[in-house]
């Protein structure tokens, strides 16, 4: 494998990696949102 693919490939990872951090954010804060609207928990 040359090193630019190998680089190539570490770059798109961790894009992935920041995408699913970023998802995951937005979905703890919906959730969090939601368990404070709602009266019953």
């Amino acid at each position: 494998m040359s090193p630019t693919l190998a680089k190539r490939k570490l770059a798109s990872s961790s894009l992935i990696l920041a995408d699913a951090r970023q998802l995951a954010k937005t979905y703890w804060t919906l959730l969090a949102e939601r368990a404070l609207a709602s009266p019953e928990t």
